[in-house]
């Protein structure tokens, strides 16, 4: 008893040694870079089937959301999530994909 003992004490020391990433910004950037690139990867698995015909209608795309066309509409200017920030960031973001404006 007293080997595993004296083995858990040992190991119980390092438990209290906490990343502080207030101050160890280098292990939260690699952490939030290791994230978004396993995100991003099991994304683009859904690669190949993006086109697919069932996912357009006519010759618009079908959103994967419904609160995506909320956002599209306050992009336009449209309804009452014209004011929020996401309908913004799809104004801009539209802006710089299109170079144009979402039109009426």
């Amino acid at each position: 008893m007293k080997p595993f003992l004296s083995s858990y004490t040992e190991l119980s020391e390092h438990l209290d040694d906490r990343t502080d990433f207030r101050t160890d910004r280098s292990r939260l950037a690699l952490l939030a870079f290791f994230g978004f690139v396993l995100t991003l990867g099991v994304h683009l698995l859904e690669l190949p089937n993006w086109n697919a015909a069932i996912y357009w209608a006519g010759a618009e795309r079908i959103l994967a959301t419904h609160d995506a066309y909320c956002w599209l509409a306050g992009a336009k200017g449209v309804g009452d999530y014209a004011g929020f920030g996401m309908a913004a960031l799809a104004r801009l973001l539209a802006g710089i994909a299109l170079g144009f404006g979402l039109g009426a």
